[in-house]
């Protein structure tokens, strides 16, 4: 096989375009290698702090289903409690009728005690008997 000029300028640009590319692929600056460096030691901080967020979300769920737990409990206290403070007005003003009815009663009681004292009933003779048999026999 012969090789004009052509074809071996082509093989010797082939061969230095070779030789370049390598010098510049694994020889090339070491720029790129500290920028490397310095994107896994961000990559590392960012998966670290993701980590951090991560496990401070789970204790702020676990705080907060704790939370949700402490509401139902405190809600069902509370419905309890108000149905307790109800039956208890109940009961208060239940006794405040009955102290109202008795108040009432007892100033009746007093008005016919002042007004006998003021009046005495004066029954003389077969009125004073039939009186006094009728106290007697209640």
């Amino acid at each position: 096989m012969k090789l004009d000029i052509k074809s071996v300028l082509i093989l010797v640009l082939l061969g230095f375009s070779l030789i370049f590319f390598y010098m510049w692929y694994f020889r090339g600056s070491d720029t790129y290698k500290d920028e490397i460096k310095s994107l896994k030691e961000e990559n590392k901080s960012l998966h670290d702090r993701r980590d951090s967020i991560s496990s401070h979300l789970n204790s702020l769920n676990i705080n907060f289903d704790e939370l949700k737990k402490q509401d139902s409990l405190l809600k069902i206290k509370i419905s309890y409690q108000e149905v307790e403070i109800q039956k208890f007005k109940n009961k208060a003003n239940a006794s405040k009728e009955q102290l109202n009815k008795l108040l009432k009663e007892l100033e009746e009681t007093r008005n016919k005690i002042q007004e006998l004292k003021n009046n005495p009933p004066n029954r003389t003779g077969q009125d004073l008997i039939n009186s006094l048999k009728i106290k007697t026999m209640k």
